[in-house]
């Protein structure tokens, strides 16, 4: 019985500790995204197939700021970010060859929730929704809002502020441009470091 008592006190020591982070945060991530393009024959009065697809892929980097809350064995946070993607793939216009120029995904900024729920002290995976706004270039440049979805992972360094985070989300939205359009899908995996200016 005391064996039990002592591993229950430390596991509510390590929980006490892994939430001392909660606070505002910054944060930054490396990025990798890769934008798909689907043709979309409402569009396209000859050309591609509805199904006919392009990728492309790309590295970039990102920013982000929030505030985080650790109730309990609970994770929630909110945050703005803003992202540089510098990804590309083909687009598809009315010609018979059935393609257009290339969608330049630029870069895109917005707002997301993430909530979660401590599995062990310090480990945290997490759900994320949110909304962005994407600047994307063709022969004309554009900006289109979309929501975004994703799961993550988030590890506390022990007895620190620091803590490295994982996360994949989802963001669809039309990109149109001059005699054409596609439904792009663009997937964005990050590894980045966040600091909580808690106590």
């Amino acid at each position: 019985m005391k064996k039990l008592t002592s591993i229950f006190c430390a596991l509510i020591l390590l929980s006490s500790q892994a939430q001392a982070a909660s606070g505002p945060f910054i944060g930054i991530d490396a990025l990798h995204s890769q934008a798909r393009n689907k043709a979309d024959n409402s569009s396209l009065l000859s050309g591609p197939q509805n199904d006919a697809k392009s990728n492309g892929n790309n590295e970039g980097y990102g920013a982000n700021l929030g505030f985080r809350l650790d109730p309990l064995f609970l994770f929630a946070s909110a945050e703005v970010f803003y992202e540089r993607l510098n990804s590309s793939s083909r687009g598809f216009s009315q010609s018979n060859a059935g393609t257009g120029p290339n969608v330049e995904i630029n870069d895109r900024y917005g707002a997301k929730a993430n909530l979660g729920f401590t599995i062990l002290p310090w480990l945290t995976p997490f759900l994320t929704y949110g909304v962005a706004n994407v600047k994307y270039g063709t022969d004309v440049s554009n900006r289109r809002t979309a929501p975004l979805y994703g799961v993550g992972i988030l590890f506390d360094i022990p007895l620190t502020n620091f803590s490295v985070k994982a996360a994949y989300d989802i963001q669809r939205f039309d990109a149109h441009y001059q005699n054409g359009q596609s439904q792009s899908q663009l997937g964005v995996a990050r590894l980045g470091v966040t600091y909580v200016f808690g106590d």
